[in-house]
């Protein structure tokens, strides 16, 4: 409350919340009013604080008590600048003209979602036309809001009409129109691509509009879900809900779509008066997907019984799923052995720990080969989300190992190859005995195409009994389909270690039966360029498959075009047995033809046809007439004449040609400048006319297409005036040349007569001479020759055996009437080399050679030697050296000298050491003077050790091992190369023949001493040979002895015989003696006694068990 009074100051009182109101002073509003008479409030600046304006009447007052005169009658303005960091709302209610108003309107303000809960009113307010002196408070009503952030706003209008609007934002000013704008339309107002999960709240939103597309607040819009178990409330089944429109026209909810993935629908309507809006209904579906990893579950493979080092008949298989259940794909389930000493199976490899992604059913499914242990063996399956574990894990499954009572081993029919649709050559033959490998007779095995379409007789499994032997076999016929190891089959036995024996067959096609145009004929294109579309054949065999990876050779007979630059190409058929090319069609215009052939068949040929045709003009050529002498005044012998072609100089005929006089005042018809048309061959032509004065005259022809020139346009055409008398020698060219010694320099000396105008004068003589002990020309010491028709005269010579630079001379002399020509005489020089060479290099590049210890290189080091031209120099000395390393050159030296080739390549052989290691070679040469560039060039040479040799590796083994299946035999290897090198980084694979054992393979590669090591163990007694292989070739060999354990087990042998007395039995009495892995036990003492009637032992004691353990 504020107030004002005559001749004191404002006082404000402020509200307590109780509604006690206390004066508050020191707030700024304290002025002294000669005659206060009203007061209002309003919020000047929008910034959400009430400002008070004080009106006072008159102006200047005289005080009580002074009698001075003071502005106390003034009016003041005070601002509230007091920040306290609470919310507020203004509410401004319209007319229909948009004016502020709202007399006798009752606005109420809730807690937010509690509408007409008196307890949750937080300010109430009535709209009043009250007013002051020279004052009346704003329209606009002001609520503070306390922590408020958004609030539910009523307006009671004095007709008792409402609008109600819920979810207002605090710290605005809040617009309510009086009338109330009737709703038209009902739109979408959510985002549709908002991610859908069952169980999860989706947000639905829909504006309500008036027609003009104005939002209409307050109206109710009505939610039904109509499918997919949703509900509008997290906690409860809430299926139909009514919302009204909020101050921006938007009535949302939040739809927590049913828990189960999929299909959810719902349905938005609104009606005016019983009218739906335009709109609605509006019905709307999204499909749910699975929510987060939530759990996992066992769902297959659990509590199996197997044999000890098999593979379990079901995979252990864990589910994942969101916290509804439904599956989740995709997610990583990590499998662990835990107990056993088992394997999961990765791909053709074995692995202790595997992560397997779950399927489009949350299934992750592992293959697990028992251990060795007899008995109970574990597996565990993790899965975490986010760092964390999902619920269940980790799910341990569990497995009974046995051990197997009978062996099914491969025998024969593995890796076959056969046509489609046909049976197998050979069976699939696997093996079957018991643990004594003695043969199991009549056991069924089943065989099993694990690939569609082959099959046994007609059905994709058969049941085959093993004979006498334990052997059985079964041959399958393949499919249609062709394929590198398509086909897999599988022999199984039950109740065996081995089981399944896996079988893959190859299929083939039949051979080409048919050749078969697909595209590619008649089409026509630019002379010299591709065709747009390719040719192509097919290749079928007899049933219309087709033939894959079959030869197609297309051949170019006529046209001059070409495949990938050559005249024919082979092409292999694809899966589909289409075999295709592009075709670049000949430089001339004209008929083109190619032919496809089925390689090493008697199929026909295909034939196709193109039509090669002129492309856009693109050279201008000059043909004839250039660099004439005429006489002033009078036409030229020849025309100029140009050709027009395109880019393969086809000729183009109609093609506009401009000839142009551009210096030398002569004429063309009488004009400095004509346009010419190509006649049919492609050509323009001019006859020009020379002018009077100039010597040298010039004519341009120059031609365009599309406004570029082409290229070479211009073409520039020269003529004379013809010759006088000779004047000047000039030198042409020659001179300052470098050359093999004892042989001709590379060029001539040449030299022109001309006259004074510069035209060169003919049949003039010119005298070349040296003056250089060596140089000749021809034999002789000088030569005079005659100048030629345009005036040049040229001598070539031979120069001596010196190297040097410039030290030979000649000179070329004329006269004309007993005097010097001008320049007559001039000094032409050469220099001697040994050759004309200038540079080397490697024609092979920067490369690292490299070969195998104690051989020679497979490739010589070559040098290509270079003129200044970059053209090959043969015969020229190159030196190649050792730099660094044991190495040799031609296979004894450390340096050697060689001449290069007719190619310019000076080679030579290198033989590497005995021992691995790095080497460089120089190469270096010079011309006789200087050192050609570079002076050194250097080649890397890398000896690498050889292949493992037997007679210097080795391979060692504990022997004499107990044969329990625990105790190991230590195998080493080393690998030497036949130079006695260690082999480094090598993979070693143990194979064995004799008695069954378990081997451990060599689990790393060779060290640095060539060595690696495995263990073997078995559970039989007796001998084994050990292979060791290197890339599957036996290297070096050894043999293990398993024996038998301290005797543990004695049984009586020929028990209970009767026989007269005082004779010897029959059979002899004894004892079998095993240790406690039931072997037989052998040279174990038995001491036999007579323990009742009287008999005696014929033999001398002790007795020692023989082999078989029996004494």
């Amino acid at each position: 409350i504020f107030l004002i009074d005559r001749n004191t100051t404002g006082r404000l009182y402020l509200n307590d919340g109780t509604g006690r109101f206390t004066e508050k002073t020191k707030t700024g509003v304290d002025a002294v009013f000669a005659d206060g008479r009203g007061s209002a409030t309003l919020d000047v600046n929008q910034d959400g604080r009430l400002d008070i304006y004080a009106a006072a009447r008159g102006g200047f007052a005289v005080d009580d008590k002074t009698k001075e005169e003071k502005p106390y009658g003034r009016n003041y303005f005070f601002r509230n600048d007091i920040i306290n960091g609470k919310n507020y709302l203004q509410v401004k209610i319209l007319d229909a003209n948009e004016n502020v108003a709202g007399i006798g309107a009752k606005i109420y303000i809730y807690r937010q979602g509690s509408m007409d809960n008196a307890s949750a009113l937080l300010g109430y307010r009535e709209v009043l036309s009250a007013n002051g002196y020279k004052s009346q408070s704003s329209l606009i009503q002001h609520f503070g809001l306390d922590a408020a952030s958004s609030v539910d706003v009523k307006v009671v209008f004095p007709d008792r009409t409402e609008q109600r609007f819920t979810n207002v934002t605090a710290n605005q000013v809040f617009t309510v129109r009086a009338k109330r704008i009737d709703a038209a339309k009902l739109v979408r107002d959510f985002n549709t691509a908002q991610q859908a999960i069952a169980g999860e709240a989706y947000e639905i939103a829909y504006k309500t509009l008036a027609a003009d597309n104005t939002p209409v607040p307050g109206f109710p819009v009505t939610f039904t879900i109509k499918s997919g178990n949703g509900s509008f409330s997290s906690s409860s089944s809430v299926t139909t809900k009514s919302v009204d429109a909020d101050q921006n026209g938007r009535a949302r909810v939040d739809w927590y779509l049913g828990p189960l993935v999929g299909a959810n629908q719902i349905e938005a309507t609104a009606a005016n008066n019983g009218t739906p809006l335009s709109g609605s209904p509006d019905g709307y579906q999204v499909v749910s997907s699975a929510g987060a990893p939530f759990s996992v579950i066992k769902s297959a493979g659990d509590a199996q019984n197997g044999f000890i080092n098999e593979q379990l008949p079901l995979a252990i298989t864990a589910r994942v799923t969101d916290k509804n259940g439904n599956a989740i794909a995709n997610h990583p389930v990590e499998f662990t052995i835990s107990s056993g000493n088992g394997k999961l199976k990765n791909g053709s490899s074995l692995t202790t720990q595997l992560v397997i992604n779950s399927d489009g059913n949350g299934n992750a499914a592992a293959v697990w080969v028992l251990g060795d242990v007899i008995g109970q063996q574990s597996v565990y399956a993790r899965s975490t989300y986010s760092g964390n574990a999902l619920q269940n894990s980790p799910l341990t499954f569990t497995a009974t190992a046995q051990r197997p009572l009978r062996k099914l081993s491969y025998v024969s029919g593995d890796r076959q190859t056969a046509q489609i649709n046909t049976m197998l050559a050979d069976p699939l033959r696997v093996r079957l005995v018991d643990t004594d490998n003695v043969p199991v007779t009549g056991e069924s095995i089943v065989y099993k195409s694990l690939t569609s379409g082959a099959k046994f007789s007609g059905s994709d499994s058969i049941t085959v009994s093993t004979d006498s032997q334990g052997y059985a076999g079964a041959r399958p016929t393949l499919g249609s389909v062709a394929g590198d190891t398509l086909y897999v089959f599988e022999a199984r036995a039950r109740n065996a270690s081995g089981s399944p024996v896996t079988f893959k067959a190859s299929a083939l096609t039949g051979p080409p039966a048919k050749i078969i145009y697909v595209s590619g004929n008649n089409q026509s294109g630019p002379a010299g360029r591709v065709l747009p579309q390719t040719l192509k054949v097919r290749l079928l065999d007899n049933l219309d498959n087709p033939v894959k990876g079959y030869e197609v050779q297309y051949n170019v007979t006529e046209g001059g075009g070409s495949f990938n630059g050559q005249q024919n190409q082979l092409i292999k058929s694809d899966a589909q047995g289409y075999a295709e090319i592009r075709w670049r069609l000949g430089e001339r215009i004209g008929k083109n033809t190619a032919t496809a052939t089925a390689v090493n068949t008697s199929l026909p040929q295909i034939t196709f046809s193109a039509t090669g045709v002129v492309g856009p003009a693109a050279r201008l050529v000059k043909n004839g007439g250039d660099n004439q002498k005429g006489n002033a005044g009078q036409p030229l012998g020849q025309y100029f004449v140009v050709s027009v072609t395109d880019s393969f100089y086809n000729t183009v005929s109609n093609h506009s040609v401009t000839f142009q006089v551009i210096q030398g005042n002569g004429s063309i018809n009488g004009r400095t400048q004509v346009t010419q048309t190509t006649n049919p061959f492609g050509q323009a032509q001019v006859l020009y006319t020379m002018g009077p004065i100039d010597y040298e005259q010039k004519v341009q022809a120059t031609a365009e297409l599309s406004g570029l020139s082409l290229i070479d346009s211009p073409q520039v055409f020269r003529a004379v005036l013809g010759p006088g008398e000779p004047e000047s020698m000039n030198y042409i060219g020659g001179n300052n040349q470098i050359g093999r010694v004892n042989e001709e320099l590379p060029e001539p000396f040449i030299v022109q007569i001309v006259d004074k105008n510069g035209i060169g004068v003919p049949n003039h003589e010119v005298e070349f001479v040296t003056f250089s002990q060596g140089a000749a020309f021809a034999g002789e010491t000088s030569i005079k020759v005659r100048s030629n028709t345009d005036g040049f005269a040229l001598a070539t010579a031979t120069i001596g055996s010196v190297y040097g630079t410039n030290n030979y001379a000649f000179e070329a002399i004329s006269r004309y009437n007993s005097k010097s020509l001008k320049n007559s005489p001039f000094q032409f020089f050469a220099s001697g080399r040994k050759s004309t060479a200038k540079k080397m290099l490697k024609p092979e590049g920067e490369i690292i050679y490299s070969g195998t210890v104690g051989q020679f290189l497979a490739d010589s080091l070559q040098v290509l030697v270079l003129d200044a031209q970059d053209q090959p120099v043969p015969a020229h000395p190159v030196t190649f050296s050792v730099a660094q390393g044991v190495i040799f050159i031609e296979g004894q030296r450390t340096s050697y000298e060689t001449l290069s080739d007719e190619h310019g390549i000076a080679r030579v052989a290198v033989k590497l050491a005995t021992t691995p290691g790095s080497a460089v070679i120089r190469a270096s040469s010079d011309d006789g003077v200087n050192p050609l560039s570079p002076a050194v060039l250097e080649f890397q040479v890398i000896a690498l050790v050889g292949a493992a040799d037997a007679s210097m590796s080795s391979i060692t083994a504990t022997n004499n091992v107990l044969a329990n299946g625990q105790n190991l035999s230590n195998v080493a290897v080393k690998l030497r190369d036949r130079f006695n090198n260690p082999i480094i980084n090598q993979y070693v694979t143990l194979q064995t023949a004799g008695i069954e054992v378990f081997v451990n393979q060599p689990a790393l590669p060779t060290d640095a001493n060539g060595s690696t090591s495995a263990t073997i163990s078995s559970i039989n007694i007796g001998k084994v040979m050990i292979y060791a292989l290197v890339n599957s070739q036996p290297i070096v060999t050894t043999e293990i002895e398993f024996v038998a354990g301290l005797p543990q087990i004695v049984s009586v042998e020929n028990n209970g015989q009767t026989y007269e007395k005082g004779k010897t039995l029959p059979n002899k009495v004894g004892v079998f003696i095993q240790d406690g892995w039931i072997h037989p036990v052998k040279n174990t003492e038995v001491q036999f006694f007579v323990t009742s009637g009287q008999g005696s032992i014929a033999e001398s004691q002790p007795v020692m068990t023989a082999e078989d353990g029996k004494a």
